[in-house]
């Protein structure tokens, strides 16, 4: 009788373990579609957008133009979002600079590291990426570091700078 009790035990476990998973991803593809759900309300608004957490989550703000310095107080960005996004969102409009590029390093150093972002595509989880330099080679964890962006043509990036 234990033995039945047991194995029922695990086969209830193991029954209770599938919607976990099931819901799980649900969750982490609900959350991933809302960049996609903020790309669609914004339209093509010409921004390039930045968020302070993950999955396009708490707005830093957002931006038609080049900004040199995210943390100065001019641009669409300023004071508290310099080093702080974790998901971006290029709402560029298709033409000659649709294409954003986003600095470690204020004033668009590319030694420091960056990276590009093609127009209508986002990233909900910087954490997965690093910057790199001119050369492709890898520099430092994007999350959270980005302190300049500036609109480029594709031209101006190299193969492995792309995200999103």
């Amino acid at each position: 009788m234990r033995k039945i009790h047991l194995a029922a035990v695990a086969v209830g476990l193991a029954v209770a373990a599938i919607p976990m998973s099931a819901s799980s991803s649900a969750a982490s593809t609900a959350m991933e579609s809302h960049c996609l759900t903020l790309k669609n309300l914004y339209g093509r608004d010409g921004d390039l957008h930045a968020f302070r957490d993950t999955f396009c989550y708490f707005p830093l703000g957002y931006d038609e133009g080049d900004d040199p310095n995210w943390a100065d107080n001019s641009g669409g960005f300023y004071g508290s979002a310099g080093n702080n996004a974790m998901s971006i969102l290029n709402n560029g409009i298709p033409g000659k600079y649709d294409v954003v590029a986003v600095y470690d390093y204020e004033n668009y150093w590319s030694g420091g590291g960056y990276r590009c972002l093609g127009v209508g595509d986002w990233e909900s989880d910087l954490s997965k990426f690093r910057f790199v330099d001119p050369n492709g080679n890898a520099k430092g964890p994007m999350a959270r570091q980005i302190s300049s962006h500036k609109w480029v043509t594709s031209g101006d990036c190299a193969a492995n700078s792309w995200i999103g």
